[in-house]
């Protein structure tokens, strides 16, 4: 599986990404203001959302890191998965 630029620092995901509670707004931003049709069923939309402030809550808890990158690359198959717009797909990556 290739490397997610979510998952942490890597030289090759290029600049650094904004940290935070900015990148979780940038994201989760993303998410609400997209279309449901830009995903597999509009149900997924606001699946995706949950899973995403599930995410952030893991961050503002001491829970084990392991368990939050886990949470994050498991959240990068969803994008992969039920994202079909081309353009938030590419968004989504790259924040």
């Amino acid at each position: 599986m290739q490397h997610s630029c979510w998952a942490g620092p890597n030289p090759d995901c290029g600049p650094t990404v904004p940290g935070g509670d900015t990148f979780f707004a940038m994201v989760r931003n993303e998410l609400a203001f997209a279309q449901p049709t830009d995903f597999t069923t509009p149900l997924k939309q606001s699946d995706m959302i949950r899973d995403w402030e599930d995410v952030n809550q893991l961050e503002q808890t001491s829970a084990n890191p392991q368990a939050i990158i886990s949470n994050i690359n498991a959240f990068q198959t969803k994008v992969d998965n039920w994202v079909v717009n081309a353009d938030l797909k590419k968004e989504l990556n790259e924040e």
